[in-house]
């Protein structure tokens, strides 16, 4: 009631209670806005936005990334490790296995350029990664790659597309270990690598091999000697050949045709 009388007494006068509240109110606001703005200064840059303004991929990615250097036998992936980092080998090779309860060792894979290793489906890594050739690998962060994948479609089907890859050869390996003949393992392996179109002296490729006899016969479950004599009767049949007498990291094909069909596989 005083305050309405006076006012009514003196219409300039200023109530100063209201501009007080109102004054008040604007320092909590001011103060809740800097709180916010710290609070997200902690944060990573790629999670300090609620959602990408655009499709995100692989190569926008890489800002986020940083490159490991791999001489070769360095160990990238240790089995059981703590999962902390997804890769993309960028240069080079790189072998991953699996130690079995008795020593023996399972090679899976080999890998090269354009591959992932580390894919983030558990909280420990299930193979061990290593390089057999000097190699450069591009680190991601599983954080990282698990808000992509929330926040990102095409992110999240990039990352579902590697998945899929990796349980095809899978099933490929399993099938080759269960059902394949020996001859039919050597020339599936032989079949599945990467060849360079080639027209010397009648041959149609060239592979190149960075692993040992040894690293071979571990992926395809044969002995050394076994993987030794294959090869030796592919070279006699003409199908294969060498640079150098037994020298096995560069390998001539004659005929991919007559390959593909001694593995079983089409063209």
């Amino acid at each position: 009631m005083n305050n309405i009388a006076a006012t009514n007494q003196n219409p300039n006068a200023v109530d100063f209670s209201v501009h007080s509240r109102n004054r008040t109110s604007q320092i909590k606001k001011i103060s809740t806005i800097n709180h916010s703005n710290n609070r997200n200064n902690n944060l990573i840059d790629i999670t300090s936005i609620s959602k990408p303004t655009r499709a995100i991929d692989f190569e926008s990615m890489q800002s986020y990334s940083t490159i490991h250097k791999l001489n070769k036998n360095d160990m990238l992936i240790h089995e059981e490790d703590e999962a902390t980092n997804f890769y993309e080998i960028v240069f080079g090779h790189i072998k991953t296995y699996k130690h079995l309860s008795d020593g023996r060792c399972l090679i899976t894979n080999f890998l090269g350029k354009g591959d992932f290793v580390g894919l983030p489906v558990s909280e420990h890594y299930s193979i061990s990664a290593q390089a057999l050739t000097r190699s450069d690998v591009r680190c991601y962060s599983h954080k990282q790659i698990q808000y992509l994948m929330e926040q990102s479609p095409s992110f999240a089907q990039k990352i579902l597309k590697i998945a899929q890859t990796e349980i095809a050869q899978a099933t490929n390996q399993m099938v080759l270990l269960g059902r394949k003949s020996t001859e039919e393992r050597i020339a599936s392996f032989l079949a599945n690598c990467e060849h360079t179109p080639t027209s010397i002296d009648g041959f149609e490729s060239l592979i190149f091999l960075p692993m040992s006899l040894t690293d071979i016969a571990d992926h395809l479950g044969l002995t050394q000697e076994t993987v030794c004599r294959e090869f030796k009767k592919l070279r006699s049949s003409g199908l294969l050949k060498t640079k150098v007498p037994r020298h096995q990291r560069e390998i001539y094909v004659r005929d991919l045709k007559t390959l593909y069909a001694m593995a079983e596989m089409e063209k």
